[in-house]
């Protein structure tokens, strides 16, 4: 007994000796994270605005479909390209946790991977526009090749970048540098799609798309000199011995990680239910401008005029929104065309031009002609973009302030508040779009964010590739649900479907969920 008590009082005074270590190599990292603080957030702010401004030049929703566009007509190389754009990002992320978890040096590991799997590929796609006036199909499947290497690599890169801001900036400081990140891009990025359509009209094809890609690949290539340049704190003993037991775990033994992080934390699975209902009601973004074009274009006889929707790209949120918008517009007016009068002399075409700083669809007829003021188009989307900035701005300070889960919150009631204004009210659409630039600018800030704050020190990969998997997977089934709905009870059901997902959302985050920042301070 005496034997077996002495065992029991040196493993409590190692446990002891152990947590004391884990504390002062706690203390000394904080102490220098406070120290450095300035500094990377400053580098951080660089970081996102080259890089904004690099994406502008090869957009997924403009530059990427209109180069192929002009390499090929093939439907199924377009939905190639489409499949790549929408779910490269998301399809990797649950497969690298492991590898991610296992570096404990996270900006070695962002360097690195996001050179080879976000720069490089990049130059790559400027090389196929290069080599497209040669042979168009060596140019097409070079294009392809290094655009699903660059959308999966940035899939990969994605959880190990949000870790290092975990790293490197205090939680109660990360909501301001992602809004201001945001807030900056979406100026450099609006910078950058007018430069790269100047460029579009100045040179001829396909030198306009090569200088437009290679600028994109510079610009990127800036922006990871300032992530080589950020201060790490140093990892505490706690962290590498966490990484090397990471390391040793194969893929089953990283599924079964998986698996006992959800069924062990009640909160965060809840957590991940609420983010796919709120991935799943944006499915109604695409369909307010089709509602707007519904109550505001008129069919007008006998004259010859032309439609245009400019559409401003901005972030990856608004890439999708805008990607509903252009089928929706483009099936509402086809089916305008078709039933107009029933005339088998009308020569109706759609010709789409489109190039990174707007889409614009043209809709021409030689003796019927559905026309739109192009500046009540142009004003819903810049109330849209004004209600996605001040959504960056508001919620990044905000979040620090009382937390992401407030955030969220607000997201939720912003969006139903769009949704049943359009199914009730139908006039005054610039509100809905403004309401729904909020509640994006919310959701790109804190969707991420608070699946960060859920997590520790060991596990913060596996949380948000968790979560943004989930998220991802929720956003792709529904637009589809949401087809399916709009065909048995129409389209403004869409609207009231939506509402009901994001109020759902809303009772589960107000009642249910409780904020990770308030239990860690307990």
């Amino acid at each position: 007994k005496i034997n077996n008590a002495m065992l029991e009082l040196n493993t409590i005074e190692n446990n002891q000796e152990k947590q004391l270590n884990f504390n002062l190599d706690f203390e000394n990292t904080n102490e220098l994270l406070k120290k450095n603080y300035r500094w990377n957030f400053s580098l951080l702010l660089f970081e996102g605005a080259f890089f904004w401004f690099g994406l502008s030049f090869v957009s997924a929703t403009t530059m990427v479909p209109l180069f192929v566009s002009k390499l090929s007509e093939n439907s199924l190389i377009a939905s190639i390209i489409a499949l790549i754009t929408q779910s490269g990002w998301f399809l990797p992320q649950l497969f690298v946790i492991s590898w991610i978890e296992s570096c404990h040096k996270k900006k070695e590991l962002v360097v690195r991977s996001g050179f080879f799997f976000e720069r490089l590929p990049t130059y790559f796609i400027a090389l196929s526009a290069f080599l497209s006036q040669f042979s168009t199909s060596i140019g097409l499947f070079l294009f392809i090749i290094a655009l699903a290497w660059r959308e999966i690599g940035t899939g990969i890169v994605a959880p190990a970048y949000q870790d290092l801001i975990a790293k490197c900036i205090p939680y109660n400081k990360r909501g301001r540098l992602l809004g201001l990140q945001c807030f900056i891009g979406t100026t450099t990025g609006a910078i950058g799609a007018t430069l790269s359509s100047v460029l579009l009209e100045k040179f001829s094809f396909p030198f306009d798309f090569a200088l437009n890609f290679f600028i994109a690949a510079l610009a990127i290539t800036i922006s990871w000199l300032f992530v080589l340049a950020t201060f790490e704190p140093p990892s505490t003993a706690q962290e590498i011995a966490s990484a090397n037991e990471a390391s040793k775990k194969n893929t089953s033994q990283s599924i079964e990680l998986l698996k006992e992080v959800i069924n062990r934390d009640h909160n965060f699975r809840k957590f991940i239910l609420v983010r796919m209902l709120l991935a799943a009601g944006t499915l109604a973004n695409g369909f307010i401008m089709l509602a707007a074009i519904q109550h505001t274009i008129q069919p007008i006889k006998n004259t010859t005029n032309n439609l245009y929707f400019n559409l401003p790209i901005e972030s990856n949120l608004i890439d999708s929104f805008f990607i509903n918008v252009e089928i929706a517009a483009d099936s509402l007016i086809k089916s305008n065309i078709n039933n107009n009068d029933n005339n088998d002399n009308n020569n109706n075409y759609i010709d789409s031009n489109l190039n990174d700083n707007q889409l614009i669809t043209k809709i021409q007829n030689q003796d019927t002609t559905i026309i739109s003021d192009e500046s009540l188009v142009g004003f819903f989307t810049t109330s849209l973009l004004f209600g996605q900035t001040c959504g960056y701005l508001f919620f990044g300070f905000l979040a620090d302030r009382a937390g992401h889960k407030l955030s969220l919150e607000l997201s939720a009631l912003a969006s139903s508040f769009a949704y049943l204004w359009v199914f009730f009210v139908k006039r005054f659409f610039q509100l809905s779009f403004f309401f729904v630039g909020i509640s994006l600018g919310a959701l790109e800030i804190s969707g991420v964010l608070l699946s960060i704050e859920f997590s520790d020190f060991k596990s913060t990969s596996t949380y948000v590739g968790v979560t943004n998997s989930a998220a991802g997977f929720a956003a792709a089934v529904g637009p589809i649900i949401g087809g399916m709905i709009a065909m048995l009870f129409g389209n403004d059901s869409i609207f009231l479907f939506a509402a009901i997902l994001e109020i759902l959302a809303f009772i589960l985050l107000r009642h249910i969920i409780n904020d990770p920042r308030l239990i860690k301070k307990t």
